[in-house]
């Protein structure tokens, strides 16, 4: 399998590349959001916004106040999140 440009550490399983491969090529509008204290996929943010063409031309968040559970630190953020997108793609 090709190896992606933005392919990291964190993707080098086979099923993380198999993965990887279907995202390179998802048109479905992606937007991400994504706690500024999440330490666990909080890197994997910019993969997607740059590696997704989905994710072209949607709205990202860094969401203050939030570790890798934004539906639990922020409740409310999330849901915002949510419907902006959903809100932005009717």
């Amino acid at each position: 399998m090709r190896r992606h440009r933005w392919a990291t550490a964190a993707t080098c399983s086979s099923t993380a590349r198999d993965a990887w491969g279907l995202l390179s090529s998802f048109e479905v509008p992606l937007a991400t959001a994504f706690g500024v204290d999440d330490n666990v996929t909080g890197g994997m943010q910019p993969l997607l916004e740059g590696g997704v063409p989905g994710a072209s031309g949607q709205t990202h968040r860094s969401i203050e106040g939030a570790g890798h559970f934004i539906q639990e630190h922020q409740p409310a953020a999330c849901v915002e999140a949510i419907l902006d997108l959903l809100t932005a793609t009717a």
